[in-house]
């Protein structure tokens, strides 16, 4: 409430705003798994059955990579045993499970390639809102940002900052100008150009979905299945977008002319460009 945690049964609400430091989903829900991920390895510190004592809990001591892991030390704790804790953190020292193991190199390639395009869809409804004054486009571009400024937040969870693009501020220019250069043409190269983008991403999502399953084909590797998960959600919302574009330019019952048709080839070709780049630098 007005960036401060307060209970509003005990105030009269301000402002209310989702919970700060978290990345928003929807209206004040926000996206609470990162914190969990944190909590969870150090949740027994917190927790315990036993009577409260006369001084402060003590917390458990810290392997060189971090808190011991609850799965070892919190059930023992609760159950009342005794922890060689030397013994513990030896074993975890070298410990590394299935969710701390490192994406293969073209799967965050591939990420490296996703947050430059999310990054660039963002910029792209920037700059038609900059452009146009149209109702209609308007509003079509405030839906859509909001859509693409979640998928960006969902990567960049994933993709640390060493692993993107360097080149980010010219992939955010030139979604910029992709987007406002066919605003001030009218709605129509608006539409068409949305149309293309989303047609190439649509692919380029199923590309790396497939590629997941050529990396784990039994389903079993949580890691990539979360991020399948996440990439099939993104690919349906752009299918979406794609869909609701190609809607709306077949409105107006013209056919594209031969300047919309060079200008939507030069970004589908932009894109794959864009890409080949984005994979390695």
């Amino acid at each position: 409430m007005t960036s401060r945690n307060l209970q509003t049964c005990r105030h009269d609400p301000d402002v209310l705003k989702p919970r700060p430091g978290l990345p928003r989903v929807r209206d004040l829900i926000v996206d609470t798994a990162q914190f969990f991920k944190r909590y969870d390895p150090i949740e027994p510190c917190f927790a315990s059955d036993a009577p409260q004592p006369e001084k402060k809990h003590r917390q458990f001591p810290t392997s060189p990579t971090g808190m011991v892991k609850e799965s070892m030390i919190g059930r023992a704790v609760r159950r009342g045993l005794k922890i060689d804790m030397p013994r513990v953190v030896a074993r975890t020292r070298n410990t590394v499970t299935e969710a701390d193991r490192p994406l293969p190199a073209a799967l965050i390639a591939d990420l490296r390639t996703d947050h430059a395009g999310e990054s660039g869809a963002v910029m792209i409804y920037r700059g038609i809102l900059v452009a146009t004054r149209d109702a209609g486009v308007r509003h079509f571009a405030q839906a859509h940002l909001a859509t693409e400024a979640r998928h960006l937040a969902q990567i960049e969870a994933l993709l640390a900052p060493p692993h993107r693009s360097r080149l980010l501020p010219l992939w955010r220019i030139a979604g910029w100008l992709t987007g406002a250069l066919p605003a001030w043409a009218g709605p129509r190269a608006v539409y068409a150009t949305i149309e293309a983008v989303e047609t190439f991403v649509d692919r380029h999502y199923a590309e790396q979905i497939v590629s997941i399953d050529r990396h784990d084909p039994g389903h079993s590797a949580p890691p990539l299945q979360a991020l399948r998960a996440l990439l099939q959600a993104c690919r349906g919302d752009e299918i979406a977008h794609r869909d609701e574009a190609a809607a709306l330019f077949a409105l107006s019952g013209k056919p594209p002319t031969l300047a919309l048709r060079a200008w939507v080839w030069s970004v589908g070709a932009g894109s794959r460009v864009a890409v080949k780049i984005c994979r390695r630098v």
